[in-house]
């Protein structure tokens, strides 16, 4: 049986670590996710902080969508949406905490044909991503709509 026929063409991958701070951002984001009634089409998943072996959860998937940190030089709780694809152009001065393990695994997926059709970012400005539980105010303010880009991502009503 073919997994990849099995399981939902779209996925919501959370990297981060609550350890850090605003590092947990994207955890956030999948916990507030948790509360809606999302389609069947649509796995969250807590990819954690090690995205290189991550390979197969997003193989052949249609849409995957990561939620991470990002240091753009705004604000605190400045959200941001890219593609891997301006990264790695360089069009965009952006650093993920998990940026490059992102950038190699997709581009490792493309050489062996294990990659999802297409891959978005939703970032957040971190404040502090220094050893503590909790996010900071601008990016525990910034969660909700995050969690709104998400679903216009997914094509889902706005919760």
């Amino acid at each position: 049986m073919d997994c990849a026929a099995i399981r939902a063409p779209l996925l919501v991958m959370a990297v981060g670590n609550l350890l850090r701070e605003d590092d947990g951002f994207g955890l956030a984001v999948l916990e507030h996710l948790r509360q809606v009634e999302l389609p069947e089409t649509v796995e969250l998943f807590d990819a954690g902080t090690s995205i290189v072996d991550l390979m197969q959860v997003f193989d052949r998937r249609e849409l995957l969508v990561v939620l991470d940190a990002v240091r753009g030089g705004q604000q605190p709780g400045s959200l941001y949406r890219f593609g891997p694809e301006q990264v790695q152009s360089g069009a965009l001065p952006l650093d993920s905490l998990h940026q490059v393990g992102l950038l190699e695994t997709l581009r490792l997926g493309e050489l062996v044909d294990c990659r999802p059709q297409r891959t978005v970012v939703i970032g957040c400005e971190p404040e502090r991503t220094g050893l503590a539980i909790g996010l900071s105010d601008p990016v525990r303010a910034a969660v909700p709509k995050a969690a709104r880009l998400v679903l216009a991502e997914l094509g889902c009503a706005a919760a």
